[in-house]
């Protein structure tokens, strides 16, 4: 096995016989590397790389604390450390991120940083085989070979249109004359609007080949490289210390092809490539021989193409699979799973389970819980779908629309079967919720809007009710991560026996620690307190309890085999709402009989 490296040789770590920490020496095109490339890669006696940085019960990471545990159920495969995040891949095939999140590192759609491993919900139905993790970026591959990036695109190291790259290019084509040269997908002068990705905080699909599925993938500091299904390389991102390989300081937005290598592995300024075809070193016959792949003395010199392996079926861009198509054995993804609140006296809530709540959650069919999780799974991609293209300029109802015909065709819409749990909230500033712009709404979204879009799915009655905020100016941050915690802790409160009114004070509790600075002005984050969550029935979306978000609500306690949905409202203002504005939702008493229409 011989290695070849290429980019960034201040400290030796490509040529030890050509290096000086005081000069700039940089190798453009891939050199032969000896033995001392183990201190970059350590191997077993079989060759195969070492898990690390994952040891038993935790990780090793390079700052202090040095061991960080993890939690037992996230049973992880893989993990992958960036600068100041992390991203984690279970045995199961989730993606989970935590760290720093001021470039979209961390896939969740916002620059919201996180303690807490969290599953990046664009991923999920998505089974994942690795991940890898740059400086401020993150990359992940599935199952059926797809390659996801997110993060910072300063360099263009996601592979999507970077603003300085594409600029700096037409500034050179200018000084030569050349104003109407295409550049990529994006021409001047044509009248047209250049679209550029500086932050991508949701997993975007990057298509590297048109032919070949994405084998591996390793991040750099501000690089990509990726190895396809045939064995070929492509890298991208930042160039200028030729860590690319393509033979120049350039960098690139768009994966480009380096010739007849396999095996990446990438560090800040440099790469290290494991060689399969040797061009100069292997004799023609031999060389001939492996190309073509006759090892049984065929000397016919045609090339075998190798079939390319069929994967797993995956979603669409944009998704049309109805969800019940991905998954035709009919098991969906589950969610993720809380452990039971602890008691005062340090017992798990389940140990307090009496035989008849026991019998009752046995009962429970599992068909019922997969009706939750198909509708969910529904749910979650069509989030993601929404996050990928809404922006400002775009009116509310296009927004509604466009996001209720995804939903429809990945539901499978089939009258009470399968169908829109509810009609699609889409509520701006101070309208907290409720609101569906009726037909001749010309309201647009602006730039410094609050937008909360709230939908739902169901299959057979079950119902998933969940809403999210979309803003575009970053001075909202604190105020979502200020209900996103909320909301989390809301969630872990919950459990059997648990009294709603605990719930209400421990998210008011976490709402109120945040403070929000605009416009020079700070406010205090305060929780609406005539706005809760509720329990959920059968084809009823409000089954009778409510989860407050404020304490001094009713002591009513949870019990077995109840679903709930965990809503939390957080505002600048006085934290109430009243009835304004035109009515544009409808909800049918659910004690009246069915009337035809």
């Amino acid at each position: 096995m011989n290695w070849f490296g290429f980019g960034f040789n201040g400290f030796g770590q490509i040529d030890p016989q050509r290096h000086d920490e005081q000069k700039d020496i940089r190798v453009l095109s891939p050199v032969a590397l000896g033995s001392f490339c183990a201190c970059v890669q350590t191997l077993s006696r079989t060759g195969n790389a070492l898990a690390l940085p994952l040891v038993p019960g935790g990780y090793v990471a390079s700052k202090p604390p040095f061991f960080r545990p993890l939690s037992l159920h996230l049973q992880a495969a893989s993990l992958a450390l960036g600068t100041e995040h992390a991203v984690l891949l279970t045995v199961s095939g989730t993606v989970y991120t935590w760290g720093h999140g001021s470039h979209g590192q961390l896939g969740q759609g916002t620059l919201v940083s996180g303690d807490e491993p969290q599953a990046v919900e664009a991923l999920w139905g998505v089974p994942m085989k690795s991940v890898a993790a740059g400086g401020w970026h993150s990359a992940c591959i599935s199952a059926g070979g797809d390659l996801y990036v997110w993060g910072w695109n300063e360099s263009g190291q996601i592979g999507l249109p970077s603003k300085g790259l594409r600029e700096g290019s037409r500034r050179k084509e200018e000084s030569i004359g050349e104003t109407d040269k295409v550049k990529g997908n994006i021409k001047k002068n044509e009248g047209t609007t250049d679209v550029f990705i500086s932050i991508q905080a949701f997993p975007a699909l990057v298509d590297v080949s048109e032919t070949s599925e994405i084998n591996k993938v390793s991040c750099g500091s501000r690089h990509t490289a990726a190895i396809t299904s045939t064995g070929d390389l492509y890298t991208w991102g930042w160039g200028l210390y030729g860590q690319l390989g393509h033979g120049s300081r350039c960098s690139s937005d768009e994966p480009k092809i380096v010739q007849f290598f396999t095996g990446v592995a990438n560090g800040e300024g440099h790469a290290e490539i494991k060689v399969i075809k040797e061009l100069k070193q292997q004799p023609l016959d031999e060389q001939e021989k492996e190309e073509d792949g006759n090892d049984d003395g065929d000397e016919s010199g045609k090339k075998k193409k190798k079939k390319k392996k069929k994967g797993g079926r995956v979603q669409t861009d944009p998704p049309s699979i109805p969800i019940c198509e991905l998954y035709p054995s009919g098991v969906f993804p589950k969610g993720q799973e809380c452990d039971y609140p602890l008691v005062q006296d340090g017992r798990e809530a389940a140990w307090r389970m009496s035989s008849e709540e026991k019998r009752v959650l046995n009962q429970a069919s599992e068909e019922i819980w997969n009706d939750f999780r198909q509708a969910a799974e529904a749910h979650r991609q069509v989030r993601g779908y929404v996050m990928s293209w809404i922006k400002p300029g775009m009116t509310m109802i296009d927004i509604c629309q466009k996001l209720e015909d995804c939903s429809r065709k990945l539901i499978k819409e089939n009258g009470l079967n399968a169908g829109l749990a509810f009609p699609t909230g889409c509520s701006l500033n101070n309208c907290a919720a409720h609101y569906t712009p009726n037909a001749g709404d010309t309201t647009v979204l602006q730039y410094d809007d609050v937008c909360k879009i709230d939908f739902g799915t169901h299959i057979n009655g079950r119902i998933i009710d969940c809403a999210f905020t979309v803003t575009f100016n970053p001075k909202y941050d604190k105020l979502l991560e200020a209900v996103k915690d909320a909301t989390n802790t809301g969630i872990k409160c919950a459990g059997i026996d648990v009294r709603l009114c605990d719930i209400g004070e421990a998210i008011q509790e976490v709402m109120e620690s945040y403070e929000v600075e605009l416009d020079g002005k700070t406010y205090q984050v305060k929780p609406i307190r005539n706005l809760n969550g509720h329990s959920i029935g059968q084809y009823r979306i409000h089954a009778g309890k409510t989860v407050p978000i404020v304490k001094g609500g009713e002591a009513t306690k949870m019990e077995e085999g109840e679903v709930y949905a965990i809503e939390t409202f957080g505002s600048t203002g006085k934290g109430m709402v009243h009835d304004d504005m035109e009515c544009s939702h409808y909800m049918k008493n659910f004690e009246v009989g069915h009337v035809p229409i």
